[in-house]
């Protein structure tokens, strides 16, 4: 029962502004945006290192690597290491401490919008699948990531 998370975020005209994602279980509320900063409660989150996929975790929507969907199978083969952990708001937090370099899924705007502005305020990449930007008015496929990291699976995700 750990795995599930509070969002909220704050958009004006389609731009990211504030987010907040809120661990219940473990009492860290992540917040932040552009013009302060990502927080753990009170304690500011430097970026994560901008490493590749084959030298972290990847956190991948169960069902969709199960049958191969979306190059999922090659991007977990290429990973350090794969967890599928079915909620979109721990496994955001997990990307913004650096626990994983990435992080995808197929979500709705109510389970991307705070991690998206979060993870772009620290320095990640937050795209659809195709390396397009988010619709925030419908369902995608998100991938988000450290650079390194969104481009090795956007070359696996192609080919």
């Amino acid at each position: 029962h750990d795995d599930f998370a509070i969002m909220i975020a704050l958009y004006i005209d389609n731009q990211p502004i504030l987010g907040w994602i809120m661990d219940v279980v473990n009492n860290i509320v992540y917040h932040g945006g552009p013009q302060m900063g990502v927080f753990a409660n009170q304690l500011r989150l430097d970026p994560p290192e901008n490493d590749e996929l084959n030298q972290g975790i990847v956190l991948l929507s169960g069902a969709r690597l199960l049958y191969g969907m979306f190059g999922y199978d090659e991007i977990a083969k290429s990973a350090l290491g794969y967890r599928v952990i079915g909620a979109a708001g721990p496994s955001f937090i997990r990307v913004l401490r650096g626990q994983a370099v990435g992080y995808s899924s197929k979500m709705m705007s109510w389970d991307f919008a705070a991690g998206q502005v979060l993870a772009k305020t620290l320095g990640l990449i937050v795209s659809d699948i195709d390396g397009k930007q988010l619709d925030m008015l419908s369902s995608n496929i998100v991938l988000v990531a450290t650079n390194r990291a969104h481009r090795d699976i956007l070359a696996l995700h192609r080919s």
